[in-house]
């Protein structure tokens, strides 16, 4: 692979391949800036999805200017660490962004837990008579925002379904 080599890829973007640094070599679209790192051999050991982002972060490559695939790579450490709210306030990046890219990688699973009906309505009930989120969240074992998003939805719908 020669120094600045262009190749289109399959994606309409058009490459340019800067000089190899070592096993890497970092291609720049010249239409949107996007950046991509692509391997210097097929059958070297030492090109591996990780080597591949930490020569990324090594060239000191724009976070916003990654491909999607990139991305998602990236943040699959901090993502794994810290879950995608806090990743998202780390790289001062929207929650619903880091979501998008990071589908699927987070320790803290998106509604994970499902609760019955009769459930949802006891702890509506134990709260009306307590008056307190903390307390009855404490003693379910619930999240204090799930136990306040039931008490909204029964307030307006009167009902415990949804």
């Amino acid at each position: 692979m020669s120094p600045s080599q262009n190749f289109k890829s399959n994606c309409h973007h058009y490459f340019v391949i800067d000089s190899p640094q070592g096993y890497w070599s970092k291609a720049n679209c010249k239409k949107c800036g996007l950046i991509k790192a692509l391997g210097n051999s097929d059958d070297n050991p030492h090109i591996t999805e990780s080597s591949r982002i930490e020569f990324l972060k090594n060239s000191g490559v724009d976070f916003n200017n990654l491909c999607a695939k990139d991305k998602r790579e990236w943040l699959k450490p901090y993502v794994q660490k810290y879950g995608i709210q806090q990743t998202a306030r780390l790289l001062n990046k929207p929650t619903s962004s880091i979501g998008k890219w990071a589908e699927g990688l987070s320790r803290f699973p998106r509604n994970s837990q499902k609760y019955s009906k009769e459930f949802r309505f006891q702890a509506i009930l134990e709260y009306t008579i307590k008056k307190n989120f903390y307390g009855v969240a404490k003693q379910l074992q619930i999240p204090r925002s799930t136990l306040q998003s039931w008490v909204r939805k029964y307030a307006i719908s009167g009902t415990t379904t949804s």
